[in-house]
């Protein structure tokens, strides 16, 4: 029976799961363990099966939580998550007092006290309430209007703020349809994208009412094929050409004739204008300047016999080979190669194409030995250097100038063999990780680093890796951060004496040590934590 005050508390309180699986305190009294509901994040939980429930001798008392795979719970609660605790016993009364009975006080204490909890859960649910504040006038209205009213609709208030006919749903998704244009002409006027821009269309009313008497010259303009033209003749090439013929108005006249409009239809073809483009370049020009004397003239007129081999010369390849054959160095170079000895060799050369080639896949080679060519010619000489007496032996280690190690032993060299016992004469280093916000699911990459130093800054779990070698040994350093309490579970790779798992220290900034060595592929033993380091 309890014997004890109803305090004026709210009869709920919430957590984050920072604190695991609890205890989560209460400050509400109750009477029995089915007086309180439990909530984590969304779900009802079900008491024994989800958590257990302690009483105090005050009547207030703590939730403990029960992690549960597949369950209501399936994993430790962390700061992500939400414990809601409440008032929620049942309304009623399965007791009464008979006549000429007795009328025991606390009896009568234990009638009154459930009556004031269930007052204080009606209160706690009325709080969550919508409702008018105090101050309002009497005889506000907040009855909804009918079903038939208010089905697919928004609730409004009128003038008087009574609540009044809801607001049609498809009105408000109409709206919303639009409030991205709504946005925009918002960003546009108050500056965000184009400072007064609407009110500078505004002044301009009179040119867009000329631009809208002439909207179907617009359209055809907005053709794909239209702005496609529009798009070659943009080009910088084009409008170089434009402001040339700019100043030719009176040779323009003269194009204006029914032949002259027939010959530029051909010529206003795309292929055509793409030759013209190209004969349009500064090289090409200063050629055909050159073309233009009497002499190469009467050389074109000899050329109209051959004018399918010429056709094979225009195109945009054989133009750019031109061009680089026309250069006073090449024209230089082909006339060194004119002579009868070259040619003569020329033919030779062709008999050992593949040669060439060959010797052209080596050409890097070539080149580095070209550039070494003086450095080469002296260290060959016989004598040249004191140190080579022949090619196939050296009478004192070559220098590590020279691309050797300056000695004849590895011992000598100060090289480290991998299949020998070695001395270190000083001091060697695991490469160490140290990672300062470590949280949920962490691997670690043993092929990077030996040592890991990791500051928890939530619950860790330490993942299956992928990188162990056998015989790497060394440590993990975890260190708690300033709020402390954070765990460290372990993957199934990671193994501990008598399979009991590691426990750290809880204190804040506290510092544990775990040595760990790899003894096959997927098992990494870890040593006993040396804990609390100050």
């Amino acid at each position: 029976m309890a014997d004890y005050n109803i305090n004026a508390v709210d009869r709920k309180v919430s957590y984050t799961g920072s604190a695991g699986v609890g205890p989560y305190a209460f400050s509400f009294e109750i009477l029995v363990e089915d007086d309180i509901a439990v909530y984590f994040n969304e779900t009802l939980l079900t008491k024994t099966t989800d958590y257990s429930v302690t009483i105090n001798a005050n009547g207030t008392g703590s939730v403990t939580l029960v992690v549960n795979v597949g369950g209501n719970i399936p994993a430790t609660p962390d700061a992500d998550d939400l414990v809601v605790i409440l008032g929620a016993k049942d309304i009623e009364r399965t007791t009464d007092f008979v006549t000429a009975g007795d009328l025991r006080a606390a009896a009568l204490n234990e009638q009154l006290d459930a009556l004031t909890i269930f007052m204080q859960q009606i209160k706690e649910e009325v709080d969550r309430s919508v409702k008018a504040p105090a101050f309002d006038p009497t005889g506000i209205s907040m009855t909804l209007p009918k079903k038939a009213s208010r089905v697919n609709a928004f609730i409004a208030f009128d003038a008087n703020g009574d609540v009044s006919a809801a607001v049609p749903s498809d009105d408000v998704t109409t709206l919303a349809e639009v409030a991205t244009d709504i946005a925009t002409l918002a960003d546009i006027e108050d500056g965000t994208d184009a400072t007064d821009a609407i009110q500078t269309v505004a002044g301009i009313s009179t040119d867009v009412t000329t631009v809208a008497g002439v909207d179907a010259q617009i359209t055809l303009l907005g053709t794909a094929d239209a702005i496609a033209d529009m798009n070659t003749l943009g080009t910088a090439a084009i409008v170089a050409d434009l402001d040339a013929v700019a100043d030719k108005a009176t040779e323009i006249g003269r194009l204006g004739t029914a032949d002259a409009v027939a010959d530029l239809a051909i010529l206003g073809t795309a292929d055509v204008v793409a030759d013209m483009n190209t004969l349009g370049t500064a090289d090409v020009v200063a050629d055909m300047n050159t073309l233009g004397t009497a002499a190469t003239v009467a050389d074109m007129a000899a050329l109209a016999d051959v004018t399918s081999q010429i056709t094979l010369l225009g195109t945009a390849d054989a133009i750019a080979d031109m061009n680089t054959l026309g250069t006073a160095d090449v024209v230089a170079d082909m006339n060194t190669l004119g002579t009868a000895a070259i040619v003569a060799d020329m033919d030779a050369l062709a008999d050992i194409t593949s040669d060439i080639s060959t010797v052209a896949g080596d050409s890097a080679d070539i080149q580095t030995l070209a550039d070494n060519i003086g450095t080469i010619s002296a260290k060959a000489n016989a004598g040249a250097n004191s140190d080579i007496t022949s090619l196939s032996g050296l009478t004192t280690a070559l220098s590590i100038a020279q691309g050797g190690t300056g000695a004849t032993t590895l011992a000598g060299a100060n090289i480290v063999a991998s299949n020998a016992n070695t001395t270190f004469t000083a001091a060697q280093r695991g490469s160490t990780l140290t990672d300062t916000s470590n949280t949920g699911s962490v691997t670690l990459d043993f092929d990077a680093s030996q040592n890991f130093v990791l500051t928890l800054t939530g619950n860790v779990t330490l993942a299956n890796p992928s990188t162990e070698a056998v015989g790497q040994s060394g440590f993990i350093v975890a260190i708690q951060d300033g709020t402390g309490g954070r765990t460290l579970s372990l993957g199934t790779d990671y193994e501990t004496a008598g399979g009991a798992g590691i426990t750290l220290s809880s204190a804040a900034s506290a510092t544990d040590i775990i040595p760990y060595v790899v003894a096959a592929s997927n098992r990494i033993l870890l040593g006993a934590p040396q804990l609390a380091f100050s």
